[in-house]
């Protein structure tokens, strides 16, 4: 009798031991398909996120390079008024110098004629020249009618310190004066329209 029970204990045995290896299968294939599943899931919010930042990325950049722009376009406007404003000819404050020309340096190759006095050995020198606009760069240059002792060359710039008057800085480069040395610097101040009708 013990024979024929054990076959079937190891029949039963047998089936017990596939069905739990069908049931590991079928879990560990099921856990395969959720880490699968989880994973693509990630992966699909991960390209979400990327595509959404390279979008704000993008959209960021565009707005900056329209900024950009507008600021570029300001400066622009800003300039050509700077130098509109200042009339064709205008004078020194103590009438002996002139400034001819200077809203044409606004413009490539543009130049404007300058004379004003400067003290020298306890004696007035009236200096003259030209600015000229090399490759937006103010270069200057005094003419052969301004005497040698001050004659110098180089480049300038210019502010309107109290929207009245236009200071021109002269930076020296080049000299055959015994008054200015490379690196000097010196001004002229002319005085703009507000200021000459209050005067």
């Amino acid at each position: 009798m013990q024979n024929i029970k054990q076959p079937a204990n190891i029949a039963l045995a047998s089936g017990l031991c596939i069905l739990a290896a069908g049931i590991a299968t079928g879990a560990t294939k099921l856990y395969q398909r959720a880490m699968t599943e989880k994973t693509l899931v990630s992966q699909l919010q991960t390209n979400v996120f990327e595509l959404s930042r390279t979008r704000s990325s993008a959209e960021a950049k565009r707005l900056q390079q329209e900024e950009e722009k507008r600021r570029q376009q300001q400066l622009a406007e800003d300039e050509i008024n700077y130098f509109s404003e200042v009339p064709l000819v205008i004078s020194t404050l103590d009438g002996k110098g002139r400034l001819v020309g200077f809203s044409r340096l606004k413009e490539a190759s543009g130049a404007a004629q300058y004379s004003f006095i400067v003290k020298h050995e306890d004696k007035d020198e009236t200096v003259t020249g030209t600015i000229t606009n090399q490759a937006g760069r103010l270069t200057y240059s005094d003419d052969y009618s301004t005497p040698s002792e001050i004659r110098t060359s180089g480049e300038i710039t210019h502010t309107k310190p109290n929207g009245t008057r236009l200071r021109i800085d002269f930076v020296v480069t080049t000299s055959s004066s015994d008054k200015y040395r490379v690196g000097d610097t010196f001004y002229a101040t002319f005085v703009l329209p507000s200021e000459a009708g209050a005067l």
